[in-house]
């Protein structure tokens, strides 16, 4: 019987000391992180940018999309997960309007949906008009229409023909001899359409070089090759306050490239994987790779994009090539146009100078023309066989105050196992 009721006893004991926690758990308030204000949406070819203000102590975000209105965590059609504060939803069907929303994620708790907002995606309208250009290059044939003329002189003959009818014979010898001219005339006619191409060539030489070859020479001083490891340290300058990140990344083949956070402490060991345009992060305690854009914000005006691509030639085309003075600088202006859907900006123009194709400065725009970014290239230094910037310093075009910058701590050509660029290898790619 004592050994019942003391058994008893520490049942009631241990009922009463959890329904204290309960009932101060319950007393705790309920804080939800607060909903994203500045929300907009820029549509794309085939795609839609959605940004907005960061929410103080969110952790993430997500975005609800939907092809009807009224979207919201309860009525949408696809899911998107960020830890910045722009995402750009790919795969989308042109003259669609498509509906978003976006909430902010903290301790596991989704605050309340931001206001709904639209774009239509559609596509460019500058392709058509190179057609215009061949219809003026057949200008020239039709002036085989003086041969006509000829039966003029064959008219006059008959006139002649009661005084002295053998010249009539000769008079066809006249009229034949237009028709041989008139076979000639067509000649040129082939070699009209040789012209034609020029107008349309929007890829002048500069010396020898052409824009693309331009670019690629601007590409080999950024990147000391195919396969190497760079590391560099992102930092926020705003006012008086500095946030900064570093990374190790590792680039194979231009195309493929793993970077591994090391600090902030709070970002340490997270991964950001990208295999041609797809990439992904990885998050130590979520343990799955999420889908994220490469035009998302890594941090200030640096986006994913920016550290895990070196060259600029595998997602633009250089269009165009302008010779400009500054001081006693020569440069070339580059008109770069992005050619891959998942090009980070729609458009950028890069200064180089004319002798060295060191750049100097590049602008980025979005896919509507709307200037993001002003980069300046700085702390030129002898790496790995020739001069490169060390120093990459980014100016948001609208917030005057921010300025984000790049520092190359080091870079070495080092060759990465193929292994290494899977999500399942994520998980380990911090022992690396």
């Amino acid at each position: 019987m004592k050994i019942i009721r003391t058994s008893t006893l520490i049942s009631v004991l241990l009922l009463f000391i959890i329904s204290c926690a309960t009932v101060k758990q319950a007393e705790e308030p309920v804080t939800l992180p607060a909903s994203p204000t500045g929300v907009s949406a820029e549509a794309g070819n085939g795609r839609v940018t959605i940004t907005w203000s960061g929410v103080t102590g969110a952790e993430s975000y997500s975005i609800y999309m939907s092809a009807s209105e009224r979207t919201s965590k309860k009525n949408f059609d696809g899911r998107r997960s960020t830890t910045v504060t722009s995402y750009t939803w790919a795969g989308l069907n042109n003259g669609t309007s498509y509906y978003f929303v976006v909430t902010a994620l903290k301790n596991d708790r989704e605050g309340i949906d931001s206001k709904e907002v639209t774009a239509t995606p559609k596509a460019p309208e500058a392709a058509p008009k190179t057609p215009k250009a061949v219809p003026k290059a057949a200008e020239p044939t039709p002036k085989p229409k003086e041969p006509p003329k000829a039966p003029e002189v064959s008219a006059k003959p008959p006139k002649e023909a009661p005084k002295a009818p053998e010249p009539a014979p000769k008079a066809p010898e006249v009229v034949a001899k237009p028709p041989k001219e008139a076979t000639k005339a067509p000649e040129p006619a082939p070699k009209a359409p040789e012209p034609v191409p020029k107008p349309l060539e929007v890829t002048p030489k500069v010396g020898k070089l052409t824009p693309e070859e331009l670019l690629i020479k601007a590409d080999e001083v950024r990147a000391p090759g195919k396969n190497f490891v760079q590391d560099v340290r992102v930092t926020l300058k705003k006012g008086n306050t500095e946030t900064s990140n570093r990374l190790v990344t590792r680039v194979k083949g231009y195309t493929k490239s793993l970077a591994i956070f090391k600090e902030p402490p709070t970002q340490k060991d997270q991964v950001i994987l990208m295999i041609d345009n797809n990439m992904w992060i990885y998050f130590p305690a979520s343990r799955q790779p999420i889908r994220i854009s490469p035009a998302q914000q890594l941090l200030g005006n640096v986006s994913n994009a920016d550290v895990a691509r070196v060259v600029y030639n595998l997602d633009y085309k250089a269009e165009s090539v302008e010779e400009e003075t500054s001081g006693t600088d020569k440069l070339l202006r580059l008109s770069l146009k992005a050619k891959t859907e998942g090009a980070a900006y729609g458009s950028i123009k890069l200064w180089l100078h004319k002798d060295s194709y060191k750049p100097t400065k590049a602008e980025f725009y979005t896919l509507a023309g709307r200037l993001l970014k002003t980069t300046y290239y700085k702390g030129y230094k002898q790496l790995l066989g020739r001069e490169r910037p060390t120093l990459l310093e980014v100016h948001d075009a609208v917030k005057k105050d921010e300025i984000t910058t790049m520092e190359y701590l080091s870079m070495k050509i080092e060759d990465t196992p193929d292994n290494y660029f899977q999500r399942s290898f994520m998980d380990r790619a911090s022992q690396l």
